[in-house]
């Protein structure tokens, strides 16, 4: 069995593995305190960016040690924090845990022409950990990340390649080339074609050249960064090829790769092999009409890429009511791909949704999932229904004996004044003896003289 071609890491996660280990080296030997907090990357940047268009990112905390849990609470500090969603107001990192990763996505909307910049920190709450079974004190930790993207007004298509591998594969089986794809721009872009030179090390002389049309590529959407894997339109005969590829975007050559050397074997010589890896169908249960979502993962274990194809066959009760077929996705040898499939029950029932991955003459493990399906009884609607009708009428109860109150606390009120005027209209009034202006004469004591 020949030794496989290893493929050669994306740069993003070059970059995020490279961060890691530098923040974490960072924190072991220049943080005194074991729960001392990093971030990864710390600088995120993002050029050309329109208002009405979102990215989103993920930045990773790191921590020395995850003897503990510990709860961080996340927040944006910067004028434009706005323009940019959380996923969550707090992370959690559990035992074990060293690194986790934060979604975040920036969505400007009314975003000035411009630079900008927002942090996003991360405070770790003090107080008690767990760790594990024990307890321990914690002291108040953090870190932060810093976003700068500029907001311009009109669109920008820029797309940049780098990373090019291709992967070994048979006689009978199209070679695939694979790249890192960055979308700097703010609208949608793909390649306009990918041209490739296969040269054979055995004759210089035997050279086949091809062309992929963009047209039979996916789109990348602004500011992603992704892996972009492209059959060749034929296979290639037995030997051991020179390959170089190059990018043409927008009539413009954007990317010359360097030599890349790709063995063709005899059939049968590799091993193709798919790997289901996660399902899921939400919700468990529904009402006829309502849109259930159908998930699946495959990864490639094998030793040449794979054209998969998800595959999900839907039943009602023993009978079978769909089946649902995505379009085939070529994944490269140790990456993976996630597919989704939508479906509406018309009628009441248990729903039974049997998933497998097929690739080539091949399938994965099968995976299912049921999901029960039924019409809200009468009984039901009419208590939901009565019991907001009820609810209704307590309030307007509530309104019109507090109007009336009011209405009649104001009448008596009234009533209480008019009669205190009466009274005092009425009432005689008493005349003072004493005339205005003489003093009030003194009134003697009788008592016993003094000896």
């Amino acid at each position: 069995m020949p030794v496989t071609h290893t493929q050669h890491t994306a740069q993003s996660s070059m970059r995020f593995f490279a961060g890691l280990v530098i923040g974490l080296a960072f924190l072991f030997f220049m943080a005194p305190a074991a729960h001392a907090t990093g971030v990864t990357p710390a600088i995120f940047e993002y050029d050309n960016l329109a208002n009405g268009v979102e990215i989103t990112d993920t930045v990773y905390v790191t921590r020395v040690k995850g003897d503990s849990e510990q709860v961080f609470d996340v927040s944006l500090v910067g004028d434009s924090a706005h323009q940019i969603q959380l996923t969550e107001p707090t992370l959690t990192m559990n035992v074990g845990e060293v690194f986790k990763g934060y979604s975040f996505t920036i969505a400007p909307t009314s975003a000035p022409n411009g630079s900008h910049k927002v942090s996003i920190k991360f405070v770790g709450r003090p107080g008690t950990q767990k760790t594990g079974g024990a307890q321990s004190a914690a002291v108040a930790t953090g870190a932060q990340a810093h976003i700068f993207f500029g907001i311009v007004d009109h669109e920008v298509a820029k797309m940049s390649v780098s990373g090019f591998t291709i992967d070994p594969t048979e006689i009978n089986i199209a070679p695939v080339l694979s790249f890192l794809i960055t979308n700097s721009g703010n609208v949608d872009v793909r390649p306009d074609y990918i041209e490739a030179t296969f040269t054979d090390l055995s004759d210089p002389s035997h050279i086949i050249k091809g062309r992929i049309e963009g047209t039979t590529l996916p789109f990348l959407r602004p500011g992603q960064e992704q892996p972009l894997s492209a059959r060749f339109p034929e296979a290639l005969p037995l030997g051991r090829y020179a390959v170089t590829a190059s990018v043409v975007f927008h009539g413009e050559e954007i990317y010359r790769s360097i030599e890349r050397v790709l063995n063709v074997y005899p059939p049968g010589t590799l091993a193709q092999e798919a790997q289901f890896n996660a399902f899921s169908v939400t919700p468990s249960t529904a009402v006829p009409g309502s849109l259930i979502k159908i998930s699946g993962e495959v990864k490639n274990v094998g030793q040449i890429p794979v054209d998969s194809i998800f595959v999900v066959e839907v039943y009602r009760g023993d009978t079978l009511v769909d089946i649902l077929r995505s379009e085939p996705k070529i994944i490269s040898v140790a990456g993976n791909s996630q597919y989704v499939h939508t479906f509406r029950p018309d009628k009441n029932g248990e729903y039974k949704f049997d998933a497998v991955f097929e690739y080539g003459a091949k399938e994965t493990e099968r995976k299912s999932a049921t999901v029960s399906v039924k019409t809200q009884s009468l009984f039901t609607t009419l208590a939901i229904y009565g019991g907001i009708g009820l609810m209704m009428i307590i309030v307007a109860l509530i309104i019109t004996h507090y109007l009336r109150k009011r209405s009649h606390g104001k009448t008596l009120k009234k009533k209480d004044v008019h009669n205190k005027k009466s009274h005092e209209k009425n009432e005689p009034k008493t005349k003072s003896k004493v005339k205005p202006g003489k003093p009030r004469a003194k009134t003697k004591r009788k008592g016993k003289k003094k000896s």
